[in-house]
């Protein structure tokens, strides 16, 4: 697994790590906010992805930062362009789609805009629009951004994404702040968070006409079930799953228990595509 780079328009590219079968069934994977902080340019970023994903290996797996530079203007529509483009260069559609949260928001976005792009969609912790519990959270953190108190913030993301059981090497960064590092863009946390404060899929997701499972912990403070549950609702082909003592950090609380939901929903959703 190493480093690559898919080429942009205006000098911008974005970064992405690649492993498992060279000729497996696709899998994009799409990172949330928490990009702003930390890209597939960091070394034990990657490593985490390789961890996290490594049971899917089976597949072609691409998990993929936003563009680099992220530059003030860049909206959420930029980050579903990107998208597109990156699975149309590497061959990848229609590809399977894991998104953590704003993630899942662009996958949704992108399976309406480009329906031949997309097999299938994970949406985990992604609600169906920017909802007052996320963004009281995020409007917090922006703050502290703007402030540039980058240790604050990231342990302040950890303690509030993590209800239930937070891995050793994700809770050593609670504990040990000066381990923590300081993105190399600072600019680009305001960036993102301002597309992701765009997001609003309510009036799109009928055209949403791939499967889609949507999942998260019970436990999530910022897209609570109830908010889970609304979008399965609105998507034509959707299975909603909560998962049990975690949170927003869902999948890297209860890994074992997502990859059997979500290796199994895949299949499924593999078959009945013909992809």
């Amino acid at each position: 697994m190493s480093l690559q780079y898919c080429d942009l328009t205006g000098g911008a590219r974005l970064p992405y790590v690649e492993f498992g079968a060279p000729d497996g069934a696709p899998l994009l994977v799409l990172r949330g906010l928490g990009d702003a902080l930390t890209t597939m340019e960091n070394p034990g970023t990657a490593a985490g992805a390789r961890a996290l994903y490594g049971p899917l290996a089976h597949r072609r797996v691409v998990v993929t930062s936003w563009r680099t530079p992220a530059a003030p203007g860049y909206r959420l529509a930029d980050l579903v362009g990107d998208a597109a483009t990156l699975i149309t260069k590497l061959g990848l559609g229609p590809t399977a789609i894991w998104g953590n949260s704003m993630g899942g928001m662009v996958a949704l976005l992108l399976a309406e805009r480009d329906p031949d792009l997309v097999d299938s969609i994970v949406c985990e912790c992604t609600p169906t629009h920017a909802t007052d519990p996320l963004l009281r959270y995020v409007t917090r953190w922006d703050a502290m951004a703007a402030q540039r108190r980058w240790p604050e913030l990231q342990r302040d993301t950890l303690r509030n994404i993590f209800t239930g059981r937070m891995p050793w090497a994700i809770r050593k960064l609670v504990w040990f702040p000066r381990s923590i590092p300081i993105p190399d863009d600072e600019g680009r946390w305001q960036v993102l968070s301002a597309a992701l404060r765009e997001y609003d899929v309510r009036d799109r997701a009928a055209g949403v006409r791939c499967p889609v499972l949507v999942i998260g912990g019970r436990q999530d403070r910022m897209t609570p079930p109830d908010q889970l549950a609304d979008l399965a609702g609105l998507l034509p082909d959707a299975r909603l799953v909560l998962v049990d003592r975690c949170g927003h950090g869902a999948s890297l609380e209860r890994p074992e228990e997502f990859h059997r939901e979500i290796g199994g929903f895949l299949a499924e959703a593999r078959r009945s595509t013909g992809h």
